[in-house]
Order: C-alpha cells, then structure tokens, then sequence
C-alpha cells in the first residue's frame, strides 16, 4: 500500500505519447523523404527524351469489396538513351494511353536508364512531401522537449 501513497494518475502516459510522436514525426520525415528524392532526382537532373510507343498492355483486376473490375492500360515504349543503349521500359498505367506507333516524352536518371517516367512531372508531390517533411520535425521537436521535461 506504500507505493499508493506516491501514485499519480497518468503518471507513464504522457512519455507514452512522446513516444508515439516520436514514431509518428519519424515516419512523416522518412516516407516523405524518400518520395521527394526520387521526384527532385527525377525533375531536376532526369534527361528528357522521346520514346516510341511498341504495345500496350490491359491489365485487369477486380476489387474484393466491390466486385467491380478494373483495367488499367500500360504502354511498353522503347527509347535511345546516352549512352546509345535502346531500352524498353513498362510506364505508369495511362486512363486514354497513348496509341501504338506514338511518341511520348519520358525522363530517366542518365545513371539508370530504366527508371523511365512519362515526363509530366509538376512540383506538387515535391512540395507536399517537403510539408510533411517539416511536420514531422515540428513533431519531432516537440516529442523531445517532451520526453525531456519526463526524464
């Protein structure tokens, strides 16, 4: 009964809750991180070339929950990078996909030319990365400050 006498209420969930930001803030730094690499490697140091549509692939599935069936269209294009090497790379699923035969500009990293994108790249998904970037720092900080207070 002598440890009742020092019992505080709460007294573990307030470095309960740091530790919850703390994860949170970690993951709201890293995965944001990561996406905006790869976009401001892509935009800001990507070569920009022009690539011939060869096929156009359907692939088809079917939502469990609904049961409603879903296609997307991936054309497969082929293009001449740098180097002089021809590569044929799958690209991000088109709603109306360009015709077979087409020219569609991508971007590749020069250093792997297989990273080939469709080259419609806005900053958006840059600068909302670096927002949650920065709200994880905010709740990084303040998970410390108050873990410090706990300890």
């Amino acid at each position: 009964m002598d440890d009742m006498k020092n019992f505080i209420p709460g007294y573990g969930s307030e470095s309960n809750v740091a530790r919850l930001l703390m994860l949170m803030s970690l993951f709201l730094v890293i995965v944001p991180g990561i996406i905006a690499a790869k976009t401001a490697r892509l935009s800001f140091s990507g070569e920009v070339t022009m690539a011939n549509v060869i096929e156009v692939n359907q692939v088809s599935f079917v939502d469990e929950a609904t049961n409603e069936k879903f296609t997307d269209n991936i054309p497969k294009v082929e293009f001449t990078a740098l180097n002089g090497k021809t590569y044929q790379v799958d690209l991000l699923p088109y709603l109306v996909p360009p015709k077979v035969g087409e020219q569609v500009e991508v971007v590749y990293l020069i250093s792997d030319p297989n990273t080939a994108l469709p080259n419609a790249f806005n900053r958006g998904p840059l600068y909302i990365s670096i927002f949650f970037m920065a709200l994880g720092l905010i709740l990084f900080l303040r998970s410390a400050k108050m873990m410090r207070k706990r300890y």
